[in-house]
């Protein structure tokens, strides 16, 4: 009964936080009005052939990703991951990720997620071919993780994160956390899981592009001219995601094993 009292109260908790953060259902509700996009790239070979389905499942180092209270579950001494991807336009996409476990005290992890626009030349109208300049594009979120297996079937974990993305000469920075839970359900071989992802801060490019002198009236040869002035730009929420995952050891015949998994996914930019 303690085990169900404490399961019940977490999903409570990580739905009435969903509900209520304004973002996740009416400052952001159509596709493309959200940052760091880099965010919703999933991670690890085998969660990606499972067409990211891992939220209940969160048995190996990905769940940092996915759900980082699958990563007290782990059984090993300290592992970690490195992901590398060549996207369309030479674009680089890295994850590498650490774990280490501590015994009482709980599994303690480390993430870096990075994605980079190779540099190329800035074209205008006026010089199609280049004009002199060059410019670039990055996205790199750093975390560090935290679980612990609150008793022998339910588990909490939380990955605290920076988020920065630069394009050219501007720039934007945000804080954000994930929280996840993971129960071992009395049905043997089944485990739900339900994590919440990049709940945090907005973020708002600023840089020296955006500051400028500017004149009110130029067609008038009096009053003010040259006054500093800067472009308004917009807070952008980040791509907070709920997730709600079924895993089932259907069979396990040592080499060979059939798991079932399955997840509801409500994104805050679609």
């Amino acid at each position: 009964m303690k085990t169900k009292r404490i399961l019940s109260i977490t999903i409570v908790v990580i739905l009435s936080v969903a509900i209520s953060h304004s973002q996740f259902f009416r400052s952001t509700a159509k596709t493309g009005t959200t940052a760091a996009q880099f965010l919703k790239i999933g991670v690890g070979a085998r969660a990606l052939g499972m067409g990211n389905a891992q939220v209940g499942l969160a048995n190996d180092l990905s769940a940092i990703y996915w759900n980082p209270a699958g990563l007290s579950r782990l059984q090993v001494n300290g592992e970690v991951m490195f992901n590398h991807a060549n996207w369309l336009a030479d674009v680089q996409y890295d994850f590498a990720a650490g774990l280490l476990p501590m015994g009482d005290l709980g599994t303690f992890g480390f993430s870096v997620i990075s994605m980079r626009v190779p540099e190329d030349v800035v074209r205008t109208v006026d010089f199609p071919e280049g004009d002199g300049r060059r410019w670039d594009a990055s996205s790199i979120a750093f975390g560090v993780s935290y679980a612990k297996n609150l008793t022998d079937r339910f588990s909490l974990g939380f990955n605290f994160k920076y988020v920065r993305e630069a394009l050219w000469d501007e720039s934007a920075s945000a804080f954000a956390f994930d929280v996840g839970t993971l129960y071992l359900s009395e049905v043997p071989g089944l485990t739900i899981g339900a994590s919440i992802s990049n709940f945090g801060s907005k973020m708002r490019l600023d840089g020296r592009d955006l500051y400028f002198n500017s004149d009110p009236d130029n067609n008038i040869g009096t009053g003010p001219n040259n006054i500093p002035s800067q472009y308004q730009v917009g807070e952008y929420d980040l791509p907070l995601s709920f997730r709600i995952g079924l895993a089932y050891n259907a069979l396990n015949m040592g080499d060979l094993r059939v798991t079932l998994a399955s997840d509801a996914v409500h994104p805050n930019d679609n």
